[in-house]
């Protein structure tokens, strides 16, 4: 079975009391995140490698690969917003005027523009959209 290629992984949280959840996962990557900080140390978790497929497997297989590449689309469309958005930013940041103390202060500037700019630059500093 070693030289058999492995389709996926079959991620099993046990909970106990009979709770068990389960992902299917192209990666040996941890599914469920990290003991003690994303859920209990107290429950169980496997990582198993499938080496066939089921009906069922094989379909959600196809479904998991229609849907990465689909988040792949939309990742590279988010990028694109991200650019623009950044670019409209910097220009209005550019054009607002501060105090000489705060003239390097990109906070400072982003403080005089419009509420929606204001808004913008906001979620401009606190998120990136895709990696």
């Amino acid at each position: 079975m070693d030289q058999q290629k492995i389709k996926g992984f079959l991620h099993t949280m046990d909970m106990g009391s009979g709770q068990k959840r389960e992902l299917l996962e192209f990666n040996s990557a941890p599914a469920f995140g990290r003991p003690g900080h994303d859920y209990s140390e107290t429950f169980s978790v496997t990582c198993e490698p499938l080496y066939t497929a089921s009906p069922v497997a094989r379909s959600l297989l196809a479904t998991i690969d229609q849907l990465s590449l689909e988040n792949e689309r939309l990742c590279s469309s988010l990028k694109a917003l991200e650019v623009a958005a950044r670019a409209a930013m910097e220009e209005a940041i550019d054009g607002a005027v501060v105090h000489p103390c705060d003239e390097h202060s990109e906070d400072a500037k982003a403080k005089t523009l419009a509420p929606a700019f204001q808004d913008l630059y906001r979620v401009i500093c606190e998120v990136t959209l895709c990696k």
